[in-house]
């Protein structure tokens, strides 16, 4: 509560109540006044919050299958890209990349390999010329690291195998200045990270 200072000598205590009377109650106005533009500031922000008109939920599974989601991108069409893996009934893994319109049914559903070698996809960037960038570990003698570009219809620009110190168990990657691609890849006790040109070459 403020104290409010009177340069004048009070005799009457009956005149210092009223003056005490006065300032608690051009607080309290006061509080009123900020409670209410408060309310209507909030109020405008709640008005101006837009939702989601159509909304689903549901269930995918392939039977005999064990689907793996690492990263879901919304496309530049409004769609939805989902990457990851397949694990197959004998255990080996293949990429997995697939379209999901916002309504939630599924477009296409592309299974990826390279050199008939398994993989899995551990990440995924939508480029701001609709190209897609996709990178996981191939499996091979030792694991390796992949990153390749693929077009908007999912066929393939260029892909990029790259060995590293130690056996890879994660992989990022971002679009750096320039179109260019940034990657760093997690080994048991370190990283490994470098930069790619819009080629898929080192700079």
């Amino acid at each position: 509560m403020p104290f409010f200072f009177i340069p004048v000598l009070i005799k009457n205590s009956c005149v210092l109540l009223f003056f005490f009377f006065l300032a608690n109650l051009a607080q309290a106005q006061m509080q009123e006044q900020n409670s209410q533009h408060l309310s209507a500031n909030t109020s405008n922000r709640i008005s101006s919050l837009t939702c989601l008109t159509s909304t689903f939920l549901k269930h995918y599974s392939l039977p005999g299958f064990k689907v793996n989601i690492k990263k879901v991108q919304t496309t530049r069409n409004g769609n939805f890209l989902l990457a990851g893996s397949l694990i197959l009934p004998n255990n080996e893994e293949e990429g997995l990349l697939s379209t999901m319109d916002n309504a939630g049914y599924f477009l296409t559903q592309n299974r990826f390999r390279i050199n008939n070698k398994p993989l899995g996809i551990y990440t995924l960037k939508v480029k701001a010329n609709d190209k897609y960038l996709i990178a996981g570990i191939l499996h091979d003698v030792p694991d390796k690291v992949f990153i390749a570009q693929l077009s908007n219809n999912l066929t393939t620009d260029w892909v990029k195998i790259i060995t590293t110190p130690a056996i890879p168990v994660d992989v990022k990657l971002d679009v750096a200045y320039n179109d260019q691609v940034f990657f760093a890849v997690n080994m048991t006790n370190s990283i490994y990270y470098s930069l790619l040109d819009i080629s898929g070459n080192y700079i």
